[in-house]
Parts: C-alpha cells; sequence; structure tokens
C-alpha cells in the first residue's frame, strides 16, 4: 500500500498498542467469556509483561507523511524455538486498505505451519487457519 511506512515502535506507541490491544481483544471469544473487571485486570498485566521481553518484536504501520500517526500494528515474537505471531490490529477507518497484509509481509518469519499464535479472535481465526497456525494460548 502506497502511503504506508511500517516501522519498529518507539516509546511513545505503546499505550495505543496496550488500549488497542485490550479493547479490542476484549471482543474475542475467548475474552468475552471472562468478567469485564477480571479481564481488564488481569490482562492488562499479562499484556504489559508481554510488552516488555526482549524478544518482542512490535512492528507499526504509520502515514509516511505524519510518522506518528499509526494506522496498525503487529507483535510477533521467536522465544527460542518457538515463532509466535501475538496480535495484529488495524484502526477501523484504515481497515480493508491492505495494511494488515504490509505489517505481515515485514513479520520476522515467514507465517507457516510451525509458527504459533497467542491470541485468537474472530478476523484472526482466518489468519492462522489460511497460514496453518497453531492456536496456543500458553504463549504468553
Amino acid at each position: 500500500m502506497t502511503g504506508v511506512t511500517i516501522r519498529e515502535t518507539v516509546k511513545e506507541d505503546e499505550n495505543f498498542i496496550l488500549n488497542s490491544w485490550l479493547h479490542s481483544y476484549r471482543e474475542s471469544q475467548f475474552a468475552s467469556q471472562i468478567s469485564r473487571s477480571i479481564y481488564f485486570t488481569f490482562h492488562e498485566q499479562l499484556l504489559k509483561a508481554l510488552l516488555k521481553r526482549e524478544t518482542i518484536k512490535k512492528l507499526v504501520a504509520v502515514s509516511q507523511d505524519e510518522k506518528d500517526l499509526i494506522y496498525g500494528y503487529a507483535i510477533y515474537e521467536v522465544m527460542g524455538d518457538y515463532k509466535i505471531f501475538h496480535y495484529i490490529y488495524v484502526k477501523r477507518p484504515f481497515s480493508g486498505f491492505g495494511i494488515a497484509k504490509e505489517l505481515l509481509k515485514n513479520a520476522p518469519f515467514p507465517l507457516q505451519k510451525g509458527v504459533y499464535a497467542s491470541h485468537l479472535t474472530y478476523k484472526g481465526k482466518k489468519l492462522v487457519e489460511d497460514n496453518h497456525l497453531t492456536y496456543c494460548p500458553y504463549l504468553l
């Protein structure tokens, strides 16, 4: 997609990633079964710890003209022998413009059989199935 740059995150991106991940994942089949207060208390702590790990690769899609205008992001990790695709998010107004595909093309490893997915959403289920990923929520 033209007009989009993929870059690694900077400190100023962290709050957006944490908040959008928490709120968008809340609508998933898994998280929607958990009480709201329990979900936000405990999943926030899990995500904060995950995002601090040195093995995490955080990529954001931003406007070429406005480098702080985030369209979306993807979170990956190589942890020992495990290649993990954690999450992808694109803001609703920018959905359907190929931003997710750009984020996936820039992954640190090909999404294929043998790669794990730690979070499963309704949209993400198709991505997991199409690429033969293994869903494993314990790799947090």
